[in-house]
C-alpha cells in the first residue's frame, strides 16, 4: 500500500464517528461559554475578618507580654511590696541624709546620687527636680511626691550660694564697661563686681550729697580694695561740664536689655546692625563679653572696637541651659554647640549619671577645649 493510500485511511471517519467527533466539539464549545458567562455575572462574597482578628490579637497579648513589660510590672509590683511595709514622712530633698533616704525607701545607690548632687552644690527648686534625679523610677516618684516639701530656706540658701559664685567669677576683662559712678545704678556695680556691701557704702555717699569728681575718688570709699579699682579705674567716665555750663554725659549702651528699636537710637553702627545683634543675643542666651560682636557675620572689627568702650554687658540676664535636663535638640540649638556636641553630652550623662560640676565636660574630653570656653558661662548643672 503506498503512502498516499495510508494517510487517506488515516483520517478517514465513518459515518458513526464523524458523529463523535460533532458531539465531542459541541461540548468543548458548551463548557467554554458557561464558564465565560460564570466569571461575568458571578460575583464572590467577601466575609470580614477583622473583629475575629482582633480577637487572636488581643488573645495572644495577654498570653505573650513583651519582656520590657513584663521587666516594668515586676519592678513596680517590687517597689509597691517594699512601700506597703514603710511609714512614710513629709521630706525636704535638699536636707537629704543617708537614714532618711534609706527610710524613705530608696537603694543605697539612689541615696548616694542624691547626697552627692546636693554636696556639688545642686539643689531642688520643685518636686519635678526630685523625678529628674538619675535613678529615681516613675512609680517611686508617685509614691513619695506627696510627701516632698521644698522649704523656703533651702532656696534662700541656694540663691546665696549663686550670688557669692557670681560675686567671685566676675568682673572679667570683657564684662567690664565705661561708667560714671556718680550715676551707675545697683546693677551696674554688680556687674562690676561689687559687694552688696560696698554698694550700699558708695550710695550712701551719693545720697548725701557726695560726688566723685576723679576717678582717684572712689578708691577712697570705704571698702573699696585696691585690686579691684585697679581694674575698673580705666573704665571711669565722669560726666564733666562744658563751657555752656551743661554736662557731658557718657552713653552706655546696654547690650543685653536694649531691643532693637533702642539700639537703633545710638546711629551709625547700630542703626544698621541692630536687628542682627539683638537676633544673635537671643540665639546665644545673652551676651557674656563684648567680643562676641566681632562674631556677627558682616562686622568689621574696625567698627566694633570704636563703639567697645560705651557698651555695657548684664551678666544677669544670661539664659542658662540646665545640662541635666536638657535634650539633645534644646543643647544643638545654640550657636557653640553642633548636633554631635549634643548627642556626645547626652550619651555620657546616660551612661555616666548627671553632671555635679561643668567642667567635667572638660576633663572628660566631651568637647574640646574651645567649644569648652565658649559654652561653659551659658550652661548650669543646677
Amino acid at each position: 500500500m503506498s503512502i498516499k493510500e495510508d494517510l487517506k485511511e488515516l483520517f478517514s471517519f465513518n459515518r458513526s464517528q464523524r458523529n463523535g467527533v460533532i458531539v465531542l466539539l459541541s461540548l468543548i464549545f458548551l463548557v467554554f461559554t458557561v464558564n465565560l458567562l460564570f466569571v461575568r455575572f458571578y460575583h464572590e462574597k467577601k466575609y470580614d475578618y477583622s473583629e475575629f482578628q482582633k480577637e487572636i490579637d488581643s488573645f495572644l497579648a495577654q498570653r505573650k507580654p513583651s519582656n520590657e513589660t513584663q521587666s516594668e510590672n515586676r519592678l513596680n509590683k517590687a517597689i509597691l511590696e517594699r512601700y506597703d511595709t514603710l511609714k512614710l514622712f513629709n521630706f525636704d530633698p535638699n536636707q537629704m541624709t543617708a537614714e532618711i533616704g534609706l527610710n524613705l525607701g530608696l537603694s543605697e545607690k539612689q541615696v548616694n546620687t542624691i547626697l552627692n548632687a546636693i554636696k556639688k552644690g545642686y539643689r531642688f527648686y520643685d518636686k519635678d527636680d526630685f523625678r529628674k534625679i538619675y535613678g529615681i523610677r516613675q512609680k517611686q516618684y508617685e509614691i513619695l511626691s506627696p510627701y516632698i516639701k521644698i522649704k523656703t530656706a533651702s532656696l534662700q540658701h541656694f540663691q546665696r550660694y549663686t550670688e557669692e559664685k557670681y560675686r567671685e567669677d566676675f568682673p572679667s576683662e570683657d564684662s567690664l564697661f565705661t561708667f560714671d559712678p556718680n550715676t551707675a545704678t545697683e546693677t551696674q556695680w554688680k556687674q562690676l563686681g561689687f559687694s552688696e556691701k560696698q554698694i550700699s557704702t558708695i550710695q550712701n555717699f551719693t545720697s548725701k550729697g557726695g560726688k566723685f569728681k576723679t576717678p582717684d575718688d572712689l578708691k577712697k570709699i570705704y571698702g573699696i580694695k585696691s585690686t579691684q579699682y585697679e581694674k575698673i579705674k580705666d573704665y571711669i567716665a565722669i560726666s564733666s561740664t562744658n563751657t555752656s555750663g551743661q554736662n557731658t554725659i557718657v552713653k552706655i549702651i546696654d547690650l543685653n536689655n536694649d531691643d532693637v528699636e533702642k539700639l537703633k537710637t545710638y546711629g551709625g553702627f547700630w542703626k544698621y546692625n541692630a536687628a542682627k545683634i539683638v537676633k544673635y543675643r537671643t540665639a546665644l542666651g545673652g551676651f557674656v563679653n563684648k567680643s562676641q560682636l566681632y562674631e556677627l557675620y558682616g562686622i568689621k572689627k574696625e567698627y566694633v572696637d570704636k563703639i567697645s568702650d560705651s557698651v555695657y554687658i548684664d551678666r544677669s540676664k544670661i539664659e542658662k541651659i540646665r545640662i541635666n535636663f536638657a535634650d539633645t535638640e534644646e543643647l544643638s540649638k545654640h550657636p557653640y554647640l553642633s548636633f554631635e556636641n549634643a548627642k556626645d553630652i547626652i550619651r555620657f550623662r546616660d551612661l555616666n549619671g548627671p553632671f555635679f560640676e561643668i567642667k567635667k565636660l572638660r576633663q572628660a574630653k566631651i568637647i574640646s577645649e574651645t567649644t569648652y570656653q565658649q559654652i561653659y558661662p551659658y550652661i548650669t548643672e543646677k
